[in-house]
């Protein structure tokens, strides 16, 4: 029997990792020790066969024991807490998963993977007679039906040898679901795949609210902007046939409509700051600038516009949508207010590259700020547009940080901070600046 419990302890010597070695070790010596010298004295064995060593060897036993106990926490460390959290982890983790071995034949399976697989009460892949797939008891013997047969009998369309995830369309008894699998090796002590798991996440949810995002974004960018267009360009036209007296009420549709066309163009502007694909690059932060600064005096020629940028500095960020982050910004103080002064600059400091957008406007609504902070929309807390959660989720994807600033007496400090690596160049204190009349014009000068 002892040394059956010695056999015992060497799982968690073996597999469960320094954590349960020591106290493992201490168990095995601790016993083999008195086990060696019993077995001595029952079978009389040399040297002196009379001699029985066990009353002795049990005191090293007894201190071995103790370090096991004491110094090792033995009762503490329970190696059956890891084994059974890992299978707990496996069956409750809510996402399928097959082990399959390199011939794709599935050897083990969660409970989450038996909807995907299609097993039936009876056990057969093909479910119950009416072509329904029942979940099943997991106690039940039918839960290893799956055992032994090839995966793409089940399901198709995966690739084992594929990196990154797989969609998966499947139907099951709940109906259509869509599935993202991925498949990852499993190698053993020589590098040898011998077999794969396969992880795959129900997304069905996630892919129809992306299906819906994405008609109704189409819808508000290229429909309603579309139809918009119409609508303003007959307002125009009434503008100028109408009497005084009607001629606000042109005036306010038009206005109106103007109004729904930047939103259809921060519609887009969002979808190009979320699908942006593009790697990073290295971005001159000078012309970056200076062409916002020339676009927003093309679009408000009443505002005054001004740049401020490091000689030669320049960062590394997915460019479209920093670009789209800086002039929603822009844009956004120079839609709240007439003949607004807008300042862009740049600096390096501790945290990264700063970008501040500073305006004499009215200021940002702090229901507006609420929002976006909080990340979520009420009915009683609620932006007027896209502008700011465009700014906000790109600022994400850029791993930067977004702080905004009440300036006095009235406008507001909008600062985007990118990570520490993103700047490359010269961090002295030396500008080139370039200020905006509302005519367009710019002077460029030197600050040392």
């Amino acid at each position: 029997m002892i040394g059956a419990g010695m056999v015992f302890l060497l799982e968690p010597v073996i597999s469960y990792g320094e954590r349960y070695r020591d106290q493992g070790l201490a168990l095995i010596v601790g016993a083999a020790v008195s086990f060696a010298a019993h077995v001595k004295a029952v079978f009389f064995l040399p040297p002196a066969p009379a001699l029985d060593l066990t009353p002795l060897t049990l005191a090293f036993t007894g201190v071995l024991f103790g370090f096991a106990l004491f110094r090792f926490d033995l009762l503490g460390l329970l190696p059956a807490t890891q084994t059974l959290g890992r299978r707990a982890a496996i069956e409750d983790v809510g996402v399928g998963l097959v082990v399959v071995d390199a011939a794709g034949t599935i050897v083990e399976f969660n409970g989450a993977a038996r909807p995907l697989l299609g097993i039936g009460r009876d056990g057969d892949a093909n479910g119950s007679a009416d072509g329904v797939h029942e979940p099943i008891d997991p106690t039940s013997p039918a839960s290893d039906a799956a055992a032994g047969e090839s995966l793409a009998s089940y399901v198709s369309g995966v690739d084992l040898s594929a990196t990154g995830p797989q969609r998966i369309e499947a139907a099951d008894g709940d109906g259509y679901r869509v599935y993202e699998a991925t498949a990852s090796p499993i190698g053993d002590h020589t590098d040898r795949t011998v077999g794969y798991t396969v992880t795959f996440a129900d997304v069905t949810d996630r892919e129809l609210r992306r299906q819906r995002l994405e008609v109704l974004n189409r819808v508000l960018r290229h429909n309603l902007r579309n139809d918009m267009t119409v609508v303003v360009g007959n307002a125009d036209l009434l503008v100028d046939r109408v009497g005084d007296d009607e001629r606000p009420l042109a005036d306010a549709i038009a206005r109106r409509g103007r109004a729904l066309q930047r939103l259809g163009e921060k519609a887009r502007d969002a979808e190009a700051v979320l699908a942006d694909g593009a790697t990073a690059r290295e971005v001159a932060v000078a012309d970056l600038c200076g062409g916002l600064a020339t676009r927003a005096r093309d679009s408000y020629p009443d505002a005054s516009v001004g740049v401020s940028v490091p000689d030669g500095l320049a960062v590394t960020v997915a460019p479209t949508v920093l670009e789209t982050v800086l002039w929603n910004l822009v844009e956004n103080a120079l839609e709240h207010g007439s003949a607004v002064t807008v300042r862009l600059s740049a600096s390096v400091t501790d945290g990264g590259v700063a970008f501040a957008v500073a305006d004499d406007g009215p200021g940002i609504p702090e229901a507006e700020l609420e929002s976006i902070r909080s990340g979520t929309e009420t009915a009683l807390t609620h932006g007027s547009g896209l502008g700011l959660w465009v700014v906000r989720w790109g600022t994400r994807m850029l791993g930067a940080d977004l702080s905004f600033e009440e300036r006095d007496p009235t406008g507001t400090l909008a600062t985007v901070t990118l990570p520490p690596d993103a700047p490359k160049g010269p961090s002295a204190p030396g500008s080139a600046e370039a200020e905006g009349d509302g005519d367009g014009g710019a002077d460029s000068e030197k600050n040392g």
